[in-house]
């Protein structure tokens, strides 16, 4: 029975020398917590940063900390946003300096919210949250343009429907379908999203005829049965056409 147990130990001495040896899995707990920048991480995780700084009245992230992990249960991708700035919870007094947050990576999950003053004394907490992405594409065109309108943003609030916050990045994109404009001709065209809209002025430049506008913003989102409407002038020329939501 000795020269077993000697024989077995041997044998596991030797399989760890070689590298054999069978390797623990490293535990969730054990995962490192690592600090990332604002622009490394997904879009979906700025969206609902935004919105929930929209939520207690403040949507800008120019002062921000953001640390990638992962969840303890089923080791899904993460973050702890840190947004620092001057927030307000509704019947609440005291404002907060700094709120913190965990997200899910696709941005489908958000909890655990703590709003602290300066001094890092908690003045309120939010676990229960809602929230619904917004992915819409809009489009159409006329006789010599073609346009696109895309949104991607995200509505959240609390469950109990007392607060509120939402944000989206927009796009709106024009190309000219004929043949191509003369250089310094000048094309003025807009977008009415029905809860806002978009537009300017632009001087073609090497026959370039594709034009655009948007950004990001915490203004309304629209419904997705919703109609726009894109108007374009140029050369003397003047069109209008309807952008809606693919099959509808």
């Amino acid at each position: 029975m000795n020269k077993l147990l000697l024989f077995s130990a041997t044998l596991v001495f030797l399989a760890s020398l070689s590298g054999c040896a069978p390797t623990q899995k490293t535990s969730v707990e054990d995962s490192a917590v690592i600090n990332v920048s604002w622009a490394s991480i997904p879009q979906a995780v700025q969206n609902v940063a935004h919105a929930i700084g929209s939520m207690y009245g403040q949507a800008d992230t120019k002062n921000t900390e953001v640390k990638q992990t992962w969840t303890g249960s089923d080791y899904k991708k993460m973050y702890l946003v840190n947004l620092y700035g001057n927030f307000h919870k509704p019947h609440v007094s005291a404002p907060a300096a700094k709120l913190s947050f965990s997200v899910l990576s696709d941005g489908s999950k958000v909890w655990g919210l703590t709003a602290a003053n300066s001094e890092g004394k908690i003045v309120w907490q939010q676990n229960d949250f809602e929230e619904i992405p917004e992915n819409l594409r809009y489009e159409g065109q006329s006789h010599d343009w073609k346009g696109f309108y895309n949104l991607n943003g995200v509505m959240i609030w609390t469950k109990d429907f007392t607060e509120y916050g939402n944000w989206g990045n927009d796009q709106f994109i024009l190309s000219y379908l004929g043949m191509p404009l003369k250089t310094g001709e000048q094309v003025k065209y807009s977008l009415d999203t029905t809860v806002g809209g978009c537009g300017g002025t632009q001087d073609i430049i090497d026959g370039k005829t594709i034009l655009g506008c948007g950004g990001g913003g915490n203004g309304a989102i629209p419904n997705k049965d919703a109609v726009m409407t894109a108007s374009v002038e140029w050369d003397g020329h003047k069109e209008s056409f309807q952008l809606k939501t693919p099959g509808k």
